[in-house]
Parts: structure tokens; C-alpha cells; sequence
């Protein structure tokens, strides 16, 4: 589900999106997922690519003050064009046989 407010995170672009991860049958977040979807010509090398941000740990000096741990993180970069006036990009199609 997308996070209410990018919160205490701190984005690169306003097109980055932020996810909480919940189990099935919570609401209780149980890591992040940062979506940049978009290219950025000059800016962001090619390609595509998802790795972690922070892992999850209960060591006390990593976790933020009033939290029982500090929760995963991973992100997914990708170089798609961006929407154009509400409608879809070309970057992908369906083909119907």
C-alpha cells in the first residue's frame, strides 16, 4: 500500500514513490519499498535494477528512538518514460492474437 506521506523520508525526486509493506491481515508496516520508475536523462546511469537500502535490526544504536527495531528498506530503479498528460507510456504494449 502506498505510505500516506513520504514521512521521515527524505526523496530525491517528487516522482519517487513509497511504499509500507504489511502482512496480509495488518496495517502494521513491516519494511519500505521505494519505486523511481522514471528516467531521467543526464542524470541516472541506464538500465534497471533493485537492491537493499538498510536491512532490519534491533542493534540499539540503529534503531530510531521509541521504535522496537529498525525496518528494512529496498528500492527499485527503473528508466521508463514518464506519463504523458494522464495517458500510458509506449514502453510497454499488450499484443492480443
Amino acid at each position: 500500500m502506498p505510505a500516506s506521506s513520504a514521512g521521515d523520508f527524505s526523496l530525491p525526486q517528487e516522482d519517487v514513490q513509497v511504499f509500507e509493506v504489511t502482512e496480509a491481515n495488518s496495517t502494521a508496516p513491516i519494511a519500505h519499498f521505494f519505486l523511481d520508475a522514471y528516467s531521467r536523462p543526464g542524470e541516472k546511469r541506464g538500465g534497471a535494477w533493485m537492491s537493499d537500502i538498510v536491512g532490519r535490526t534491533e542493534l540499539a544504536a540503529l534503531v530510531p528512538a521509541g521504535a522496537g527495531c529498525r525496518l528494512p528498506a529496498a528500492h527499485l530503479v527503473c528508466n521508463s518514460a514518464p506519463p504523458v498528460r494522464s495517458s500510458q507510456s509506449n514502453d510497454a504494449c499488450t499484443v492480443q492474437l
